[in-house]
């Protein structure tokens, strides 16, 4: 268990010497603070009486090949933003 600890420990140190863990450390951050806006949007959008009436309808249409997804989900929007 210590050999292991020990070269935790070695490389924590070394990635934070050479501003890896620092710069790692920002982009994980910036990752979750994206990922908690989609999170979030997708939880409001849901919550939208009109969206989750709409979502069947937009839905059936893509399932059955009459319009893409792309436009489908811009449509859908387009309704909430």
């Amino acid at each position: 268990m210590d050999v292991a600890w020990n070269m935790i420990s070695a490389y924590e140190k070394h990635s934070k010497s050479n501003g890896y863990f620092l710069t790692n450390r920002k982009d994980q951050l910036d990752s979750w603070f994206q990922k908690s806006i989609e999170e979030i949007l997708h939880q409001k959008l849901f919550e939208n009486e009109k969206i989750k009436a709409d979502y069947h309808f937009f839905s059936n249409k893509v399932i059955s090949g009459s319009l893409s997804p792309y436009d489908a989900a811009k449509q859908l929007l387009d309704g909430f933003l």
